[in-house]
């Protein structure tokens, strides 16, 4: 299985390669209150009852809350094989903020890496972004395909993940995340450019969502059948002023080839 980069196949040859590594969730209403059943006054007939609707197994999908205050942006899709099997996805990226020490540790233990400057040489004064990202399979479907394996994308140029992470190409960058499962990441940013810079988070390096590898079945070792869709991003204030290219996110059209995948800004 390769992670698709750019929209591009990388063959999984151990290259730490630039993956910048979406979901669509619906808020349930609540069902109406159910009261205890009064008799009837004589020569009177009470009116008929309706039960609540019975959900369908497999319709249900997660009810999220407002953003959080201190998140960027989250995106929300769904992955389905042709056998039925449903599963919800959700990221949400948070903004950058100071670096905690498990996460500097986390970052240290991957990044760091024999032969190569550690990931501090790039970033004279960095924050943290992190990221949550969930994959939840939808009650009553069948179970999902482990070898229909789903990209989760975040910053590629050097990021470090516990949880449900599974390696792609290399260490030090976006992978897949087990179903179910729950990925925490972070990644560096320099705090005088955090957004657009060189690292920023919505720079050439930035790319974050998911894909399926029935997504682009033409992809050279794309195998798989689970297709990724149904695409929504909700975005802060901030994140909507940041630039034109994260505004363009929300009403970024949905392409079948790249599934629920959002880039950063790419001067080429």
């Amino acid at each position: 299985m390769n992670l698709k980069s750019g929209h591009r196949t990388v063959n999984a040859t151990g290259l730490s390669v630039a993956v910048a590594i979406v979901v669509v969730v619906a808020l349930v209403g609540c069902a109406p209150a159910v009261h205890p059943h009064h008799p009837a006054a004589a020569g009177h007939t009470p009116p008929p009852t309706t039960a609540a609707p019975t959900p369908t197994p497999g319709t249900t999908k997660p009810a999220l809350g407002p953003l959080p205050a201190n998140a960027l942006f989250r995106i929300t899709a769904t992955a389905t094989e042709p056998g039925g099997a449903t599963v919800d996805l959700v990221q949400t990226v948070f903004a950058p903020a100071a670096p905690t020490a498990s996460d500097t540790a986390l970052m240290n233990s991957q990044c760091n890496q024999t032969g190569s400057p550690d990931w501090q040489a790039n970033y004279t004064s960095p924050q943290f972004v992190t990221t949550t990202i969930t994959a939840t399979a939808r009650v009553g479907t069948p179970a999902w395909n482990a070898n229909d394996q789903i990209s989760a994308y975040f910053l590629g140029s050097a990021s470090a993940y516990s949880g449900g992470y599974q390696v792609a190409q290399a260490d030090c960058a976006p992978g897949y995340i087990t179903v179910p499962g729950t990925i925490h990441g972070v990644a560096p940013v320099d705090a005088a450019s955090a957004a657009t810079g060189t690292y920023g988070w919505a720079s050439q390096f930035a790319e974050y969502g998911f894909d399926g590898p029935g997504n682009d079945p033409a992809a050279a070792d794309e195998s798989g059948t689970g297709v990724v869709k149904d695409c929504t991003i909700e975005e802060s204030a901030a994140a909507k002023a940041t630039s034109g290219v994260v505004e363009g996110w929300l009403t970024q059209p949905f392409n079948l080839q790249v599934g629920c995948s959002y880039q950063g800004n790419n001067p080429a």
